[in-house]
């Protein structure tokens, strides 16, 4: 198929050269990937059994505090809301009561030992919310009635903050606002939100500050438009989730449970997971109050066997193997763990797949100890017969670790020679490359082809901010995304109406104001500067067209509501 016109390859020889070098390509990147060129590697997975819960549930929350894990609230049976708890010791389930119910409330570990209990439905069958708070005490195993929320709220998330206070917001069919609770049994109102939202992320920038947003409001309907809250400063939106908008997550979750930072070098990061209008997933990485897509050695693996596979869970990270998991399932009953390497760059992926698995419930998994991931309870078919199922998926205890260290010679050898190839492929085909942008550019593209370059576009401004380079030029882009300028100019008319100059610089522009509100003390002209702007003049110019108003009047207003 290399062969076709006397354009695309200088002779018979070069033809049969570039077959032989292609196929020493897969034959040598297969051998060091253990699977085919652009797959992820999937590999078995350990299921281990543990006794059933002595109380089916849904809607709970599993933890691991003082080594125990331990289930709290939920529905059971009936969709009816149980004042129960149990943990699992001794290879059996202890049961307890705690003082009030908390199905789809909050749950939230704190740094003292102790985990805050909050909110919940009020009634049978998903209905109302609670105010009530309390906190479990592990090594007591004792609940204690504790307090009141300033807003009654289920669907809720929280998070603490280095001065002890806690941050919580969220909430289902009722207002959502976010509130602080300071200690001493006082939770106080502490601002309005910009949006409504439900099982909100609360992300953690700094020692105090926190940003919170959502997909869903506190209806469950999907946001147009993604806004972003901090506790400190003024609300802001991402290009990045006009592309790609963080997953609706259908169990309870902990943003915590992705957090990947060190807090103790006051480093905060965490790890997403993101959804295109196609369904394909991706994930995330912040950086502070920073988003970019992390780079991953493939697309993240949506069927195996021909089976879609339908991932329901956050990423749980674990921070000591530097590894994140999201948990699926298929139809066949095969329970799927993508782990994400997320130290190396690009990150590797691999996706394990268990047994066809009977009676597992669709619930949050959490982290044990030794690495493996407990998954507890959950929802079946309906929210009135909830699971009692517990099983372990043995992260912990790979059981192919050989595969990943032996034939170190051999792997030498296939870098040596996919580099040798990578520069003569290049070569190659490089004629091909300019031969085919040239065609492709005298083909009108379709709506499919615009959104396609549109989707690689705003990927690359992303990840890698060319916008800040103030020399940027359509070549230049459609050079890394290997297309053409008319490709690039088309995709950007058809799909947002802007030319490129006017596309580059809302993202200039967006930039401007994240470096205005969290660097207020930083020069206008360096604001300029490093928003890849050439001119402090073109920048006032630029910003006041797009935002109504100069940079510094910009800067004040949003003081002001501050």
């Amino acid at each position: 198929m290399w062969c076709r016109t006397a354009t695309s390859c200088t002779s018979d020889l070069m033809c049969n050269l570039r077959r032989l070098f292609i196929a020493l390509w897969m034959l040598l990147t297969a051998t060091v990937l253990s699977a085919a060129p652009g797959e992820c590697p999937v590999k078995p997975l350990q299921v281990e059994k543990l006794p059933n819960l002595k109380t089916p549930r849904s809607g709970h929350y599993t933890f691991v505090v003082n080594s125990e894990l331990t289930v709290v609230g939920g529905h059971t049976s009936g969709f009816v809301p149980t004042a129960t708890a149990e943990y699992f010791a001794d290879d059996e389930w202890h049961q307890l009561n705690t003082v009030y119910t908390h199905d789809q409330g909050l749950c939230l570990p704190l740094s003292d030992g102790s985990v805050m209990l909050a909110g919940g439905h009020e009634k049978d069958l998903g209905i109302g919310q609670l105010f009530c708070v309390e906190i479990y005490h592990p090594r007591s195993h004792r609940f204690e009635g504790y307090g009141c929320l300033d807003s009654k709220r289920c669907f809720a998330d929280a998070v603490e903050l280095d001065s002890g206070h806690v941050a919580i917001s969220g909430n289902w069919y009722e207002d959502d606002a976010i509130e602080i609770y300071r200690g001493e049994r006082l939770f106080s109102p502490l601002k309005k939100v910009s949006q409504q939202r439900a099982k909100p992320y609360i992300l953690r920038t700094a020692k105090d500050d926190a940003i919170i947003f959502s997909t869903i409001d506190n209806h469950g309907q999907l946001h147009d438009t993604i806004i972003i809250d901090r506790l400190q400063g003024e609300p802001f939106t991402l290009p990045l989730f006009s592309v790609w908008h963080p997953r609706r997550i259908h169990p309870i979750h902990r943003s915590h449970d992705s957090f990947i930072g060190n807090e103790a070098r006051d480093y905060y990061s965490y790890l997403i997971t993101l959804e295109d209008s196609t369904g394909q997933i991706a994930i995330a990485r912040t950086e502070g109050a920073d988003f970019s897509l992390l780079p991953t050695t493939t697309p993240i693996p949506m069927e195996c066997d021909s089976l879609p596979i339908n991932y329901f869970s956050p990423v749980i990270a674990d921070r000591k193997a530097q590894r994140g998991y999201v948990v699926g399932i298929d139809t066949a009953q095969h329970l799927y763990v993508l782990a994400i390497d997320y130290d190396q760059n690009p990150a590797l992926l691999t996706l394990y797949q268990t047994d066809p698995q009977d009676s597992i419930g669709s619930t949050t998994p959490v982290l044990m100890p030794n690495g493996d991931l407990a998954m507890v309870g959950g929802f079946t078919e309906s929210n009135f017969a909830p699971n009692a199922s517990a099983i372990l998926l043995k992260t912990g205890h790979p059981v192919d670790t050989a595969k990943k260290t032996a034939g170190c010679g051999l792997w030498l050898w296939c870098i040596i020679g996919i580099a040798v190839l990578t520069v003569l492929l290049f070569l190659l085909l490089r004629r091909k490359k300019k031969i085919n942008a040239h065609q492709s550019s005298l083909q009108p593209s379709g709506d499919d082809a615009a959104a396609n370059v549109m989707q690689r576009l705003c990927m690359l401004m992303e990840q890698n901010r060319p916008y800040q380079r103030a020399e940027l030029k359509v070549g230049d882009i459609a050079e890394t995304l290997g297309t053409t300028p008319r490709a690039i100019s088309e995709s950007i008319k058809d799909c947002r109406g802007l030319t490129f100059a006017q596309f580059v610089n809302t993202y200039r522009v967006e930039h401007a104001k994240h470096l205005l509100a969290s660097k207020p003390d930083l020069k206008l002209v360096l604001v300029a500067q490093e928003s890849g702007f050439a001119t402090e003049q073109s920048f006032f110019r630029t910003f006041k067209t797009l935002t109504g108003l100069t940079p510094r009047d910009w800067q004040l207003q949003n003081a002001e509501i501050d």
